[in-house]
């Protein structure tokens, strides 16, 4: 038998990605485990959190699936659907009790892949379900670290308004606002430097190799990240009206408001905000992109 022929040859797993839910059923009822792994080392339940076939995945657990096992990775079906952005498959785990604390081989919690992958949703989902907010991985990473390293403003809202720490440090000393600034997240930046009462303090310490927020930025080369952090400490003001912290929480709203295409594609496509990601008041950049054209 070929790899190809091997490929096309119906599995449990196959029923499960294409969402055959009655191919699934007489599967099952033929005698195929629900917990058996693939050559991915994944189950049918990866496999059904991966795909978002909620149903499916409901219908596995009723059968009995294990939702604790994990891939060589070392993740469990929840992790899969917080890096795919899947609240409602998250959602049904967390009601069959699975721990949505358990830790990858890196040490990341489904919390700290949803805050990488900029799953603000399923962020969300995740600490409403009791998700560890002191948890670390092997690097010392809050989710907060993670977020802000991958530029994921959206996270970055949802885990300051939990509570968690800009101050808080790494195993290398680095702060949230060290990650940013070294990756060049200048909107996750900005948010941050908004929500603490001192951004001069925050910006002056430096991480156990001696270098601030400052330092990185000039060293990996981000100089919109740079000039922002010496514009602050010349002027040695911060604004905190709410019309200016709005811009900093939503640029891709204000951008869409704005009619400014060019940066709202920037934002879109740079990850550091999601299209459909909604502002306080329950609107997409697409809802103010229409109020532009209205005012037109």
């Amino acid at each position: 038998m070929t790899i190809a022929s091997m490929d096309e040859q119906e599995t449990i797993h196959t029923a499960v990605k294409r969402g055959d839910f009655v191919a699934l059923k007489e599967m099952i009822s033929s005698g195929a485990s629900v917990n058996e792994v693939d050559k991915h080392s994944f189950t049918p339940l990866h496999w059904a959190a991966n795909v978002n076939a909620i149903e499916i995945l409901q219908y596995l657990l009723w059968k009995n699936a294990d939702p604790s096992l994990v891939t060589k990775n070392g993740w469990t079906p929840v992790h899969i659907a917080a890096i795919r952005g899947y609240e409602k498959c998250i959602q049904s785990l967390v009601d069959r009790g699975v721990s949505v604390s358990v830790k990858d081989k890196h040490g990341q919690t489904p919390g700290h892949l949803a805050s990488i992958h900029g799953n603000s949703g399923s962020l969300l989902t995740l600490l409403r379900a009791g998700a560890d907010l002191e948890t670390v991985d092997i690097n010392g990473w809050t989710m907060l670290h993670a977020a802000s390293f991958h530029g994921r403003l959206g996270c970055v809202q949802v885990l300051l308004r939990w509570d968690l720490r800009i101050e808080d440090t790494d195993k290398a000393g680095n702060n949230a606002a060290h990650l940013a600034a070294m990756e060049g997240h200048l909107p996750v930046l900005q948010y941050l430097m908004s929500q603490v009462q001192t951004p001069l303090y925050i910006l002056d310490i430096p991480n156990d190799h001696g270098e601030t927020a400052e330092a990185l930025a000039k060293r990996f080369l981000k100089n919109d990240v740079e000039s922002y952090i010496n514009k602050v400490k010349t002027e040695q003001t911060f604004h905190r009206g709410s019309e200016y912290s709005e811009t900093l929480a939503f640029p891709a709203h204000a951008a869409a408001y704005s009619g400014d295409l060019i940066q709202l594609r920037v934002l879109i496509e740079s990850g550091t905000v999601k299209i459909d990601e909604r502002d306080e008041q329950g609107a997409t950049p697409l809802h103010k992109g229409k109020l532009y054209c209205l005012t037109e």
